[in-house]
């Protein structure tokens, strides 16, 4: 640009100061030659996506392919686990958005193929995926000493005798040191169980005993400063009920998941693996329990955060239900809904529904009848913003003969309901967070294809 000004100001000189020379007058169109070409080189120049990955835990072959609002496509290319990918395009070429699209593949058994198309990204985005080095060693620098052992016996308690009916737990959730219990059963079909020593760390001496019984009563017992040599024993009649239970509704020969984790203070959200610890109220699921009737989960107003995990699917002629959050205990309701598919295809999906929603996920797949290997392809968007899908470079289906498009079908959408991140909290996570796991809370609806 400095030659192109450089240029054009002895041009201005020559025909202000020396206009009757007219063979330096033939100068001109060579000088606006040189000005066109440095304005068409800026507009090539411009760069309207930025994609910069960190990963060294990626051992899979991924691209990442570009379409614009109509489904053109744009641009694509490959990247490894440490990459830094410019997109540039004519400034007068650039689109107003983009859907990105990544894409990556496995050899494991079965084979996968794995499309993700995320809506409405807006143009000079930066994306920035940091995902930090798997690490399978225990390298915690606040583990706590472990200062002595105490006893433990529970009688006359009702089954089952299953570990998840009867969490012992402190702050560090499964972590409790709870070796394992023997059982003994009376002449009225009660239960004993007496505990191994149970180990005690340092600042970590406060337990919550939490037990689900074959009525479906969820009670607990505190046990507090637990000192080392202590020997408790406990009847199941000193059990309390919670403070308040989460009434929840029941589907018969459904499958089902319920995980509550209680916590002192908010504290639990600046760690980095919050999912592991905890005081552990509730954690069961219908693999592990047979269901006869709702289980509600318990809270107590001794804690003042909760982690509620809660998994409900209703049958095919329902939406399943799904929650997940940090905070005080929740009010849940399950919204009356109505979805309507009136066009399958992965190109253009189109549905009806009355639910009032901030995000959606929809699931394209081949993974039907044990097919391998397996193609699928997941779209997310924005509320009636599901994007136009393009055709797949032909050098990927070159490169990669076993996708299978022809033979996608839909699967099921999600419904993320107000209460969650919408569709633009879920773009910004890719902007500005170094990745973990999915923003929360999440809040939503699954609508099964019958």
């Amino acid at each position: 640009m400095r030659t192109s000004l450089y240029l054009f100001s002895i041009f201005l000189f020559f025909i202000t100061g020396c206009s009757n020379e007219p063979d330096i007058q033939q100068e001109v169109p060579e000088n606006n030659g040189l000005i066109e070409d440095s304005v068409n080189q800026e507009l090539l120049n411009e760069v309207y996506f930025t994609f910069n990955i960190d990963n060294k835990n990626l051992d899979s072959e991924s691209w990442i392919i570009l379409y614009d609002e109509t489904g053109n496509l744009l641009d694509y290319k490959s990247y490894n686990a440490k990459d830094f990918l410019e997109f540039k395009k004519r400034s007068d070429s650039i689109p107003k958005s983009i859907t990105v699209t990544l894409f990556s593949t496995t050899q494991s058994s079965p084979s996968q193929y794995a499309f993700s198309s995320i809506s409405q990204v807006e143009i000079g985005t930066k994306w920035n995926i940091i995902v930090s080095e798997v690490n399978t060693e225990i390298t915690d620098p606040e583990i706590s000493p472990v200062i002595g052992e105490f006893e433990l016996e529970v009688s006359e308690a009702k089954g089952p005798d299953y570990y998840k009916q009867n969490l012992l737990t402190n702050i560090k959730g499964y972590g409790a040191n709870n070796t394992g219990y023997t059982i003994f059963h009376d002449e009225n079909g009660l239960s004993t169980y007496n505990y191994n020593p149970i180990s005690i760390k340092e600042n970590e001496n406060n337990y919550l005993y939490s037990k689900l019984d074959y009525d479906l009563n969820l009670k607990y017992y505190w046990f507090e400063n637990v000192q080392p040599n202590d020997k408790f024993n406990v009847k199941h009649s000193d059990f309390s009920d919670y403070d308040s239970y989460l009434d929840l509704p029941f589907v018969e020969n459904q499958y089902f998941s319920l995980n509550i984790l209680a916590f002192e203070n908010d504290d639990v959200l600046k760690q980095k693996y919050p999912n592991y610890t905890g005081y552990i109220l509730l954690d069961i699921d219908s693999n592990t329990y047979s269901q006869s009737g709702p289980v509600n989960p318990g809270y107590l107003d001794i804690f003042k955060w909760y982690r509620t995990e809660i998994h409900m699917y209703r049958g095919i002629d329902q939406p399943s239900f799904h929650y997940l959050n940090y905070s005080d205990k929740p009010e849940i309701s399950i919204p009356e809904s109505d979805f309507n598919v009136t066009n399958r295809s992965l190109s253009n999906l189109t549905f009806s529904t009355n639910i009032s929603y901030v995000r959606n996920e929809s699931l394209f797949t081949t993974n039907f009848n044990g097919v391998d290997p397996i193609t699928y392809w997941r779209v997310y968007s924005g509320e009636d913003q599901y994007p136009k899908i393009g055709t797949v470079p032909q050098e990927l289906l070159d490169l990669y003969p076993e996708i299978d498009l022809d033979n996608l079908e839909y699967s099921y959408t999600n419904l993320y309901l107000d209460f969650s991140y919408s569709h633009e909290d879920y773009l910004n996570y890719y902007e500005n967070t170094t990745y973990s796991e999915l923003p929360i809370p999440e809040v939503y609806l699954s609508f099964f294809d019958e």
